[in-house]
Parts: structure tokens; sequence; C-alpha cells
């Protein structure tokens, strides 16, 4: 499952339900991984999150104070696992793994692997 726009504090600008603090943005990305879920099985679902990814001008200036909250609602539901690609922030993924009570996937932060190559 892709991560939701809603999730992303600089594209969500909703003053609802749905936007506005880390709890009501993790909302749709909570609730689709829930149905999901529920359509498919638990050991079929899994989600992929990117902590403090900055790409395409991605704001998540708050990411450790959501991220926590998003693992400890997909933690209730017992998902298959958790894919984590590292960003910017390498030290907080001991702190997501200690809070994820499943399977941890994880694309370790490659130095310079958001850059662009010249010349290939």
């Amino acid at each position: 499952m892709q991560r939701p726009p809603l999730w992303i504090r600089n594209a969500n600008l909703r003053t609802d339900q749905w936007g506005k603090t880390p709890e009501n943005r993790a909302r749709m990305m909570i609730e689709t991984t829930r149905a999901v879920a529920e359509a498919i099985g638990t050991d079929r679902t899994a989600i992929r999150l990117s902590p403090a990814n900055t790409l395409n001008d991605i704001d998540e200036g708050d990411y450790r104070e959501s991220y926590p909250i998003v693992l400890s609602a997909l933690n209730e539901l017992g998902i298959a696992y958790l894919h984590i690609v590292e960003t910017k922030d390498p030290s907080f993924t001991p702190i997501l793994r200690q809070l994820w009570k499943g399977v941890f996937m994880l694309n370790p932060a490659t130095p310079g692997g958001h850059r662009l190559r010249r010349g290939v």
C-alpha cells in the first residue's frame, strides 16, 4: 500500500477530522490498512513507510511524533510486516523497531542514495 497524500503534512491542509494534527492525518492510513486487512487478511497485508522523507518536497517535520501514533494503531491490526525505508534520520529506526511488535523489514539508508547520479 502506498502512503496516502493525506499523511503528508504540507499536502494535507484540511482542518477537519482528516487533517491538521498527526492523529487526524494518520487516520486515512490506519483506516485504509484496516480495510485492506479485513478484505484480504492480515497475513497478506503490509505497509511501507519512509520516515523523514523529503523527496518531492515532502514535509514530515513532525515524524517523530506522528510515526509512533501510526505504529501503535497498526500493531493492533497484526499485519504481516512493516517495511521501513530509512531516509535522512537513521537514528529513528531503533525507536520504530522498539515500537513495532511484528516482522520488521528495513532498507537501510545509503549515503548519497537520494542524490541524482550524473553520467549514468
